[in-house]
């Protein structure tokens, strides 16, 4: 069985039995794994397996996993740590071949004892031909099939196109962004590692690299244990789709923690940071970054050059904005002549037309919402203009119309689908204008800073696009893997200019 036919049992199973499947519910003030994947609408077959009990929540109680019906496809363990080898041993003899384990303390504790026993139910999986997720795992969430083996509530109802490999649980209870799908949503598809004692990275890539359902994918890295795999898997899959990476641990404070939540070797910083960027990996600093480049490859185009417009309502914002592309390696584009002659009838003889542009004296001459319009399509047409950011007043007054320019940015990205469009928003109204952006194809941030970054990483995955070689801010490590640790060799690369 190959990866991706292990991930299809785990992430599209037609049946799941739950191996100390608790009685208690939400009727005693506990939600369970068990009753949310019942009650989040899963269609397949549920079978809890608890010998204490004859039913739960109105379906038949097995004693042991030995006489549940034949065919089941994934089970989740949910047992005492000394009682998990023989339930995946129950399990391989049952012909099960995708197993959960949710139990904690095994690799992941301070013992030798967890230690051995985890050894021990992997080594038991493998001679019997099954994969297992875990230990110390909340396992899989897959909202396109209404499925969470979660012990606590997620929602399934609304998924984004957006897939994830983590080692914490927390990255499908977090609340995401609101993407322009309309309100916050979760992630469409979960794999948590946990101690990721065998499914690890390279196996869940290889399922989303052709998984229809998944247009962008983000890690969430405490460690990796077969390097020479991975970067193998992530170097085709990354050409294919974007993944982002949260790599943890920087610190020596952070790697300890590691140690202690998964078991897991950080590893070297620096190691790993050369590592994802031969991958074509985009390594994000912070959960901020993460949720914004997330949304920018889901909604904008890749950004096709480094020379971007800027359109505010003042001109601090234009210093401002013109700070941060260059923090991240951008300019502000040379108006083509024609450009300028095309819309300086807009404003009076003393403004300066250039590129930023304060808006202002010419809103200030004309009507606000066509002259925004001018501007706007003006700066797309411009051949030196890659793309634009728009900094809008939002003002929402009795006494001053609404200047609501959403129909405007939108009409303006249908038009230019080639060319990214970002907006950042001012004043008493902002929410309203965040609110008022979505679905358009353009992108609120909530700081220039923050809307750069992203225009600089939709840069650099066009380039990775290219065949160009793209350096990390901070590095010129190249990684020679010649065994399973994603720290065997370095060498001194020559810096991509």
């Amino acid at each position: 069985m190959n990866a991706v036919e292990a991930m299809k049992l785990f992430l599209e199973p037609r049946s799941v039995a739950f191996i100390g499947a608790s009685r208690n519910t939400s009727k005693d003030g506990e939600m369970n794994a068990l009753e949310l994947l019942v009650t989040g609408g899963f269609p397949g077959e549920v079978y809890p397996v608890n010998p204490k009990a004859d039913e739960i929540l109105g379906m038949k109680c097995y004693p042991s996993i030995g006489e549940v019906p034949p065919g089941v496809d994934m089970a989740v363990v949910s047992l005492p740590r000394h009682l998990v080898p023989r339930a995946v041993s129950e399990c391989v003899a049952r012909g099960i071949k995708a197993i959960i384990v949710h139990t904690m303390g095994l690799s992941d504790g301070q013992d030798e004892e967890g230690k051995a026993l985890q050894a021990e139910a992997l080594a038991i999986a493998k001679a019997g031909g099954a994969r297992i997720i875990g230990p110390n795992t909340f396992g899989v969430m897959n909202g396109f099939a209404r499925l969470s083996t979660y012990m606590g509530p997620v929602n399934t109802e609304r998924t984004l196109p957006l897939s994830g490999i983590c080692q914490s649980g927390m990255f499908s209870y977090k609340s995401w962004p609101d993407l322009p799908l309309g309100g916050q949503g979760p992630v469409g598809k979960i794999v948590d590692l946990g101690n990721a004692g065998d499914i690890d990275f390279a196996d869940a890539l290889e399922y989303y690299e052709a998984d229809p359902d998944t247009k962008v994918i983000f890690l969430h890295i405490e460690g990796i244990r077969d390097g020479k795999r991975f970067l193998e898997v992530a170097r085709r899959v990354s050409r294919k789709k974007p993944v982002l990476a949260l790599k943890v641990g920087r610190t020596e404070e952070g790697a300890r923690a590691i140690a202690s939540h998964t078991g897991a070797m950080a590893g070297r910083d620096e190691v790993y940071d050369a590592l994802l960027r031969q991958c074509g990996i985009i390594r994000v600093d912070d959960l901020d970054e993460l949720e914004d480049l997330s949304q920018a490859f889901l909604y904008l185009p890749l950004l096709r050059g480094t020379d971007l417009a800027i359109l505010s309502h003042a001109g601090g914002m234009c210093s401002m904005g013109t700070d941060a592309f260059a923090k991240y390696g951008l300019t502000v584009a040379a108006l083509d002549p024609g450009t300028v002659q095309k819309i300086e009838g807009l404003f009076p003889s003393w403004a300066s037309v250039k590129n930023p542009l304060d808006i202002w004296p010419a809103c200030l001459s004309n009507e606000y919402l066509s002259t925004l319009n001018s501007l706007v399509h003006a700066f797309l047409e411009d051949e030196n203009v890659a793309g634009l950011f728009c900094v809008i007043w939002a003002v929402r007054e009795p006494e001053l119309r609404w200047y609501d320019a959403s129909q405007i940015l939108g009409e303006a990205a249908a038009r230019f689908p080639h060319k990214p469009i970002c907006t950042w928003s001012y004043g008493p109204s902002w929410p309203q204008w965040k609110v008022a952006i979505h679905g358009s194809g353009v992108l609120w941030y909530p700081t220039p800073e923050r809307a750069a970054r992203v225009f600089s990483a939709l840069h650099r995955r066009w380039r990775f696009l290219q065949g160009d070689s793209v350096p990390g801010p901070s590095s010129t490590l190249k990684i020679c893997l010649t065994s399973a640790s994603p720290y065997a060799k370095l060498q001194e690369a020559t810096p991509t200019t």
